[in-house]
């Protein structure tokens, strides 16, 4: 993952027809430098990446032809994916890095059918371990948060996980990941868009900013305002969570095999 991560960011400063210096190519990613000095390397070795003449002491990159021939079409395939991620994942952070890691993250999730192929979408309490495992073995700090969400817009009001709202076969509560205690991402969100818009996001991803009983809110370009909150914790939390735990090593390593 931190070659294609790496190969984004650059996909993203060579639009700007700019030399990268090194040190800021590696700033803000998520991998240990010695990782990403490798894949630079692979890069360089294959003829993606060239070394202009620089000043003394400084090592900067440029992207080649056969970099942006790459880039175009890698853009051909995945434009139209991009079109429905914007349709399907808000995401709203002022942190960079966090935010375009949230963004893949929902797209390999998407692509590893976890979103719907699986109903996983429907499981807030696996996804939102799942999110928690992938992120950890990236090296971010995540924990899982219970909560329930308050979905508003003019006098109507729609509750995810509140108490007594379960439906049979299901336990009341809801719960997200929170990421470097300053992210809230929320990928379980299927019975959203099955008993309220079933073109609802799919996935949502906010500050995270306790206060009082909210954990984080977000407006959606529709009218509706969506609310985290832990005034209440559910009891069958802890035992679906426990519960879930058996899987989710089989389902990372489906994730590691494919996106490393």
């Amino acid at each position: 993952m931190a070659g294609y991560e790496l190969f984004l960011k650059l996909a993203n400063d060579c639009r700007e027809g700019r030399e990268i210096p090194l040190g800021a190519l590696l700033a803000g990613m998520p991998h240990p430098e010695p990782v990403l000095l490798d894949e630079v390397g692979k890069m360089e070795a294959a003829g993606l990446l060239t070394r202009p003449a620089t000043r003394a002491g400084t090592i900067a990159y440029v992207p080649t032809p056969q970099f942006l021939a790459l880039l175009r079409q890698f853009s051909a395939q995945f434009g139209s994916q991009s079109i429905l991620r914007d349709q399907q994942l808000l995401v709203v952070a002022q942190d960079g890095p966090m935010h375009d890691f949230a963004v893949t993250l929902y797209d390999n999730f998407y692509d590893l059918g976890w979103l719907y192929l699986h109903n996983f979408g429907t499981a807030c309490f696996l996804l939102s371990s799942l999110v928690a495992r992938v992120a950890t073995a990236h090296g971010y700090r995540a924990r899982i948060e219970s909560c329930d969400v308050e979905i508003a817009k003019g006098q109507g009001r729609y509750l995810l996980g509140a108490q007594g709202h379960a439906k049979a076969g299901q336990i009341d509560g809801h719960t997200v990941c929170i990421l470097e205690e300053c992210m809230l991402v929320d990928f379980g969100l299927g019975n959203v868009r099955r008993n309220y818009r079933c073109d609802f996001p799919w996935a949502l991803a906010c500050g995270y900013q306790p206060e009082a009983a909210m954990l984080g809110g977000i407006a959606l370009a529709s009218g509706e305002t969506v609310i985290w909150k832990n005034d209440w914790q559910s009891p069958g939390a802890e035992a679906k969570l426990v519960r879930d735990a058996p899987h989710l090593d089989t389902l990372y390593q489906q994730y590691h095999a494919r996106f490393g």
